[in-house]
Parts: C-alpha cells; sequence; structure tokens
C-alpha cells in the first residue's frame, strides 16, 4: 500500500469509528432512558450522563467544523467576486499559453 492510500484507510476507519460511537451511545441513551432508578451512585445513570456527553461533544465538534467550512467558503465567494469586479487580469484573461 502507498502512503496515500494508508492516509485514506485510515481516514475511513476513524469515520466509521466515530459513527459507530454516535450510534451507539444514542442506541444506549435511548433504551436505558426509562430504568429504575436505585438512587444515589446508580450506575446506569452515571453511564448515560457519561452517553449524554459524548453525544454534546461529537455535535459541538460538527457545529464548529460546519462553521468553519461556512466560513471559508463564503470568505473565497466574496474574494472571488471582489477580484472579478476589479478587473485585475488574470492568465486566462490575458490569454497566456504556459508550456512546459
Amino acid at each position: 500500500m502507498t502512503n496515500k492510500n494508508i492516509n485514506k484507510f485510515i481516514a475511513l476507519f476513524i469515520a466509521i469509528l466515530f459513527l459507530t460511537v454516535s450510534l451507539l451511545a444514542i442506541a444506549f441513551i435511548c433504551k436505558h432512558a426509562n430504568h429504575d432508578c436505585s438512587g444515589q451512585g446508580c450506575v446506569v445513570c452515571e453511564q448515560l450522563d457519561f452517553a449524554n456527553n459524548i453525544c454534546k461533544k461529537i455535535a459541538m465538534a460538527l457545529a464548529s467544523t460546519l462553521s468553519v467550512c461556512l466560513s471559508f467558503f463564503f470568505i473565497s465567494s466574496i474574494q472571488s467576486s471582489i477580484m472579478s469586479n476589479l478587473g485585475l487580469p488574470s492568465l486566462v484573461t490575458l490569454k497566456v499559453r504556459m508550456n512546459h
């Protein structure tokens, strides 16, 4: 395997692991939401809190990633519109042929 293929495999593995942990945490919360609580120090309640924290952290990570991506897209679209309105010459507008 080449280095590029290894990186793709690792990224795919992490994505599958991320999705599996998310779905299992949600399934655990749904299954044990109405359990018979034994009071102080209930193991199921502690596990529910842990699974809930995992879901909150995943949601926060996704929200921050989405906001960064949208900001980048917004800035790049504004930059391209400003550059086209300024009329600055580019290689395409100058019809420069680059032979190498």
